[in-house]
């Protein structure tokens, strides 16, 4: 695993923050789980392998 930076809106940290919290996960492993599941929305979407 690497580390990386990105930015995030005001808004958009608020709601990581609030569902990380309440669902008990980290910040990291949340955003990670997302973009896995976007990854895997646009890959069918636009068949890529």
């Amino acid at each position: 695993m690497k580390r990386v930076n990105y930015y995030l809106s005001d808004l958009q940290l608020k709601e990581v923050e609030k569902v990380t919290k309440k669902i008990d996960m980290n910040k990291s492993e949340f955003v990670r789980r997302a973009i896995d599941e976007y990854l895997e929305k646009i890959k069918k979407k636009y068949n890529i392998k």
